[in-house]
């Protein structure tokens, strides 16, 4: 069997999409029922040969359980916030305003897990500050939707300020957090010197997240177009840096363990630019998987890689599959390493039966082209469920932005 952790993180994938529509009970009896058929495929000899559905039935006994537990960790989380407490941890993301609240992403100290604090008043606080708040819940906490976003980023609880809360800034900072957010600052104002106003903003959006000076005429337009996404640093992104740096130094380093070593870094400065997200982290580990199978002279390497992440990742936090930029990184990878090369061959095959010659800059627009367009292809399905609709020109438009993009962030 070539692939075994393909067939085990794919299987969890998929196994994912049926478990959480499921009520807790149902998820035991499914664990049960699940484990029961495994032991018979384990118990009669002629069916052991079927390894591949072997490694599904564990895969599948693997992310119930998982799901299992971390649905007691959410609750016993939930009730405990539910009844008060004080939290002290380090601001963990760059402080956001959305309608005209300020809302602070915070990481517990005593928990492994974060809170969102929502503020009328700016705090005046950076990535890296120590804080300690003291509240007591509303009832606008109680009303608070936990999943989706929430559960997929280990945000158990929303904190609403009110006359009840106390909010004190302990004057210490996280010398890592810290120093992330000035780079982040030190791009900003290089960004802002160069290019002013409007495409200035669009730029640190597409490139490290900052949507800070993003004017909500241009989101529209973005939505009309199809390419929203681009605004919000995703796996997507992950993706096109790496891979796309990977395909530039594969042309410029000959030595396979120095290439990869490049790639790695190039991955963790990008994952440190924009904040060490949680959806940076899980398409920083499906990536960083792939370059390190590169080393291997097998095909089923990358595959197999993309597996293991995936595995690794909903092990860790089964409410991953709820957030879109898992299914975006898994299947832009996807796009990337299976679907460009035919498309990057054939426009090559191509351009020789029509005898056009082809010289190293335009191999890099094929290369680039095929990259592009199989990334859309392969993650159109996650922005038709998550938008519902297919704007007209999107796939176009797509094309274009998703090339600028890359091309931006290499800049």
């Amino acid at each position: 069997m070539k692939r075994p952790f393909a067939v085990i993180g794919f299987s969890m994938l998929l196994c994912s999409l049926l478990v959480i529509q499921l009520t807790f009970k149902m998820t035991v009896a499914f664990v049960l029922g699940a484990t029961v058929f495994f032991c018979i495929f384990i118990s009669i000899k002629k069916l052991r040969k079927y390894k591949t559905i072997i490694f599904s039935l564990v895969a599948v006994v693997i992310y119930a359980l998982s799901f299992v537990f971390a649905q007691f960790g959410y609750y016993n989380a939930k009730e405990e916030l539910q009844n008060g407490k004080e939290i002290t941890g380090t601001v963990c993301q760059t402080p956001t305003m959305s309608d005209y609240a300020f809302i602070y992403v915070i990481n517990c100290d005593d928990e492994n897990y974060k809170v969102r604090f929502v503020s009328g008043d700016d705090k005046f606080l950076s990535e890296g500050d120590r804080v300690k708040i003291n509240f007591v819940p509303t009832q606008e906490n109680f009303n608070e939707d936990f999943f989706e976003y929430s559960l997929s980023s280990r945000i158990y609880y929303t904190v609403f300020e009110n006359d009840e809360t106390t909010f004190q800034n302990l004057g210490e900072s996280d010398w890592c957090y810290k120093n992330i957010g000035r780079i982040k600052n030190t791009f900003s104002t290089v960004v802002d010197t160069y290019l002013p106003c409007e495409a200035g903003s669009i730029v640190k959006a597409m490139t490290i997240g900052d949507r800070s000076q993003l004017d909500d005429r241009v989101v529209e337009y973005f939505n009309y177009s199809g390419t929203s996404h681009l605004l919000v640093i995703s796996g997507l992104h992950v993706t096109m840096w790496s891979l796309g740096i990977f395909r530039i130094l594969e042309r410029i380093i000959k030595s396979k363990k120095i290439l990869v070593a490049a790639s790695l870094f190039a991955l963790l400065t990008y994952s440190a630019i924009t904040g060490f997200g949680v959806s940076v982290i899980r398409a920083g580990l499906i990536v960083g998987l792939v370059i390190v199978s590169k080393l291997f002279n097998r095909d089923a390497d990358s595959i197999n890689s993309i597996g293991l992440a995936v595995a690794l990742i909903l092990v860790l936090n089964p409410f991953s599959v709820m957030s879109a930029s898992l299914w975006l990184t898994v299947l832009s990878t996807m796009g990337i390493l299976v679907v460009s090369r035919p498309i990057k061959q054939f426009l090559e095959k191509y351009c020789l039966k029509r005898q056009i010659k082809l010289n190293e800059i335009a191999y890099a627009i094929i290369n680039s082209f095929s990259i592009s367009l199989s990334t859309t292809i392969c993650t159109l399905p996650v922005f038709i469920v998550k938008i519902e609709m297919l704007p007209v020109g999107s796939i176009l438009a797509n094309l274009i932005m998703v090339d600028l993009a890359m091309l931006l962030m290499v800049l």
